[in-house]
């Protein structure tokens, strides 16, 4: 399970220098609670596209062929451990939403593969997956508007929705002008009514996750990342979720002025309780809580196949967010809040309630994912395996790496 952008801090285990953060993840905490957590895991780069894409090559970043988000697809001549799985392990293997391993093509719309965009598969075998759900991630899904190029910007098209002024127009419409203005006002396309929960692109990928589950075949082992687009920038929320946020004390940033919350819209309009926000630490921290909300249905339905004792699941994310310490935004740069992420594992021989505080990497998971199916790294992969660790957190021999 593997939100984008998610900072290591920001997991309801910890406090922030500037105050507390008053986060609720039930389902994370339970996760812990059943399993080892991780309380200082770093990732090989603080970018979207590199971080992935050394996760699905099992390499450090300087040989996994994608040096930034922008230039380079995942080399696909280079084996994934994806691929391993599968074509070595018997593993029928899934993909959900926002992988980030054909981002420079967008999912190869650029290279003119647009029926391949449009359906997700781009590339999409060779990989490694068997099966799939991919599409674009927030800025990139609006960046062909008005047309939609890849899975969820279609989706939306084929949705209509009524403003509270009563215009009707696509989700899709709807959608970019909530994701480029930072305050709702009346009268424009977005609005509580014309920007449900319902399209809400996390929520999207969520029942998508499941829908892979269900068309999955019986009687084979399987393996599923789940790429929610959440809580990566801009942090654009349903007037729901900005309300479950609204009354909470959210801790300013280190060093640096940006807001806790966007000044609240019923402050400007009385007509304007609880519409969509942009923007914030606070709706940062809603996006989280609304994809631990989502971890859960996934799991939960894990459990009700009769398969969940028989499933190791770990949640992780790419890189975190600076969130205005030191002034800083978003990532790239190899601060703590940019590097460090949330990682937990939980599953049949893991450790429970165990916490472990050396360093680890998340370039470490596509070892341990192949150590679980009883698989090797090939000889170019240098990721290594924590299983030792989620079984046994006290044993320091098994530390896969130096630090």
């Amino acid at each position: 399970l593997f939100p984008d952008e998610w900072r290591f801090d920001w997991d309801s285990f910890h406090a922030d220098p500037t105050g507390a953060i008053p986060l609720r993840l039930p389902f994370f905490r339970e996760i812990a609670a059943n399993g080892t957590r991780f309380t200082q895991s770093y990732v090989p780069a603080p970018v979207c596209a590199p971080s992935r894409s050394c996760l699905a090559s099992g390499r450090e970043y300087d040989r996994a062929g994608v040096p930034n988000n922008f230039d380079h697809d995942y080399p696909v001549a280079q084996e994934t451990f994806y691929s391993l799985l599968r074509d070595r392990g018997g593993y029928h293997t899934m993909t959900a939403g926002k992988d980030d391993l054909s981002k420079s093509s967008q999912l190869g719309y650029h290279t003119g593969h647009k029926a391949q965009a449009a359906a997700g598969t781009y590339h999409q075998a060779a990989l490694g997956f068997a099966d799939g759900l991919r599409h674009s991630g927030k800025d990139d899904v609006i960046n062909t508007f008005p047309t939609p190029h890849e899975m969820y910007g279609l989706y939306l098209q084929n949705q209509s929705v009524t403003t509270l002024n009563g215009t009707q127009v696509s989700a899709f419409v709807s959608h970019d002008a909530c994701m480029k203005q930072s305050v709702w006002m009346p009268g424009t396309l977005c609005d509580s009514a014309s920007y449900p929960d319902e399209f809400y692109e996390d929520n999207f990928v969520g029942r998508n996750a499941i829908k892979l589950l269900k068309r999955k075949p019986t009687g084979k082992p399987w393996f599923m990342q789940v790429n929610f687009p959440g809580p990566h920038p801009p942090f654009l929320v349903t007037a729901s979720m900005a309300a479950s946020v609204q009354h909470r004390a959210w801790p300013a940033p280190t060093d640096g002025t940006m807001t806790q919350c966007p000044q609240q819209q019923q402050q400007l309009y009385s007509d304007a309780a609880s519409q969509p926000q942009n923007g914030g630490r606070c709706n940062y921290g809603a996006e989280i809580e609304n994809i631990d909300r989502l971890m859960r249905d996934i799991i939960d339905y894990v459990r009700d196949t009769g398969e969940l004792e028989n499933t190791v699941i770990c949640i992780a994310s790419d890189h975190g967010d600076m969130l205005g310490d030191h002034s800083e935004q978003a990532k790239s740069k190899p601060w703590q809040g940019s590097a460090s992420v949330p990682l937990v594992c939980s599953g049949p021989g893991i450790a429970r309630g165990e916490n472990y505080t050396h360093p680890v990497t998340t370039l470490d998971l596509a070892g341990t994912f192949l150590d679980f199916a009883g698989l090797s790294p090939t000889a170019n992969m240098t990721t290594k395996s924590l299983r030792g660790l989620l079984e046994n957190p006290s044993n320091h021999s098994a530390m896969p790496r130096a630090f």
